[in-house]
């Protein structure tokens, strides 16, 4: 079975493996999207050749009042690579924060993508979370995620 079989098989398994999964699309030969119940999107795509699966997850409107302050903590965050399971973070031409995660698919089983994918989601959660108090400088931080909560498990 070549690797883009094993992976459209494995797109196939994913939306019974994990409940909040509403609808898993093929947008192209070797991408999906993906659908959450909290209306959660993830966009991924296979490279084939360099053998890994790109995840990219949009998130809030980064408010204009805190860019620099929000831009700060997104790069830090992108420096903590060893702690953050390799998520790291960009922002689109229209200032949306995007959380992104590239793993290997070779050897990749169903178990490990719905542990990778189910970690997305909540790290959109906290996220999204965090980035809505940083529009609002009057919210509290007791809400924000753990620093774990963010990391993807492969």
């Amino acid at each position: 079975m070549s690797n883009a079989q094993h992976i459209h098989g494995l797109m196939n398994e994913l939306g019974p493996l994990v409940d909040r999964i509403e609808v898993i699309q093929q947008e192209a030969e070797n991408g999906w999207a993906i659908v959450c119940d909290d209306d959660t999107s993830i966009d991924i795509e296979c490279d084939e050749v360099g053998n890994r699966l790109t995840f990219v997850v949009p998130l809030v409107p980064i408010a204009e009042e805190n860019q620099t302050e929000t831009y700060r903590m997104l790069l830090t965050y992108n420096l903590l690579w060893r702690e953050n399971g390799g998520i790291h973070m960009a922002i689109d031409d229209e200032n949306n924060a995007l959380l992104l995660a590239d793993i290997f698919h070779v050897d990749l089983t169903a178990e490990a993508l719905v542990a990778v994918v189910e970690s997305l989601i909540d790290a959109t959660r906290g996220w999204n979370e965090v980035l809505e108090n940083a529009a609002d400088p009057d919210a509290g931080d007791d809400d924000a995620p753990e620093e774990h909560d963010n990391a993807v498990a492969v």
